[in-house]
Order: C-alpha cells, then structure tokens, then sequence
C-alpha cells in the first residue's frame, strides 16, 4: 500500500513577500501553484498509479491542489474527502510574518531549529501544541491503514509544516540520509505500509520526478 502526499503550491506570487502561512491565513493558489498541479496530475495518470481515494485539507490551497488533481485523474471533485487532519499548523503569533520580522522578534533560535529540525518552538508561540499535530496524524495514518491493500495507492494534499510529522511517524527505512524534513510547493512524498510499519518511500520530489 502506498500513500501519496502532495504540499499544495504556492500562494505568493513571484516577488512578494514570503510569510508564515498557517491554518487561520486562507490563501488560494496563484498562477504558478495551478502550473504546478497540473504538472503533476497528468504525470500521475501516465503512470497508472490506480489512486483509489483522494483526500484534502479543508483550506482553501489545499482543496484547489486537490480539485485539480482529481480532474487529470478522472475523478470528480465530489469524490474528493476533505479531511481536517491533514489541515495546516496554526502558527500562533508566527502568522502572517516574515523571517526576518521573526528574527528581529527575538525569534532567531526559534525559527532555525524548526527550518532545519523540525523542533517545535517551546515558547509557546503557536496557536496548537505539537501533540495535537503528532495525534490527527497518526489518526490518519491509521485510518490509511484501514484501506490496506498490495496494490491500493491514497493521494492526500496537505502543508508543509503538517507533512513534517507524516515523515516524523514514518519509519525511515531508506540507505540514505535524508533528515531534512521540509517539503517545497508543489512537490510530492511518498509512504509505503510493510507490516505494519510506514516507511519512506522518497521525499521532496519535484512532480515530474516522483520514483513509482
């Protein structure tokens, strides 16, 4: 079994500014974040990757992403299951800021540890505690697990802060290396169920790279 999880795409346009973008902020995609699931889409469709259920986030870039992948699939946007717990991170007072104005916050160490390790900033900042992500998605996970099948792939769109604890559950299973956790725009990750453990099965792939 296979589990397909996308980061939905951008939602600044080219030369603004770039800020924390969490769960209250409700951006849609711009002209680039529709390029960069219409490059997946058909790429999944000419690889006969029989995605049985897709499902979503419930913010707005998260369902557009998702809307367009099920059209290059064949399916309807009615099949599509929005699911909360694959919502974005409520980054607390983070949202809507920029690095820099972060850093000028006193915010510098905070903000490394969690760009480079995922560690979770222990002030208190954010709008959740790290348990509560660690808890929807093991229920995802599990409810993944449900659905249990050799050949069965699910396709889900999240965020990027979300999709840090998918790869942090997973159990990493590669001869390579790869702790850096992020996930760019646009770009796809995949998990595969081996009894009854979650690997990784790749990380960070641009779409038309994606190893299936």
């Amino acid at each position: 079994m296979q589990l397909i999880l996308v980061r939905h795409g951008n939602t600044f346009e080219e030369g603004s500014p770039s800020v924390w973008l969490g769960n209250k902020m409700n951006l849609p995609l711009t002209s680039k974040g529709v390029s960069q699931a219409e490059t997946l889409g058909p790429f999944l469709k000419n690889l006969r990757i029989p995605v049985a259920a897709i499902y979503t986030g419930p913010l707005v870039r998260q369902r557009q992403h998702g809307a367009i992948l099920a059209r290059a699939l064949g399916k309807s946007e009615s099949e599509i299951l929005v699911d909360d717990r694959l919502r974005e991170i409520d980054y607390g007072t983070w949202e809507g800021k920029s690095d820099e104005v972060l850093r000028q916050e006193g915010q510098k160490a905070q903000l490394e540890a969690w760009s480079t390790d995922a560690v979770w900033p222990t002030d208190g900042a954010w709008g959740e505690d790290e348990q509560s992500v660690e808890t929807r998605v093991d229920d995802f996970l599990a409810s993944a697990e449900r659905c249990a099948g050799e050949h069965v792939t699910l396709l889900g769109v999240t965020s990027g802060g979300t999709l840090r604890y998918f790869y942090k559950r997973a159990v990493h299973n590669r001869s390579d290396d790869v702790r850096q956790t992020k996930v760019a725009t646009g770009n796809v990750c995949g998990l595969y169920l081996q009894s009854a453990s979650w690997k990784v099965l790749f990380w960070n792939i641009p779409p038309t790279d994606v190893p299936i």
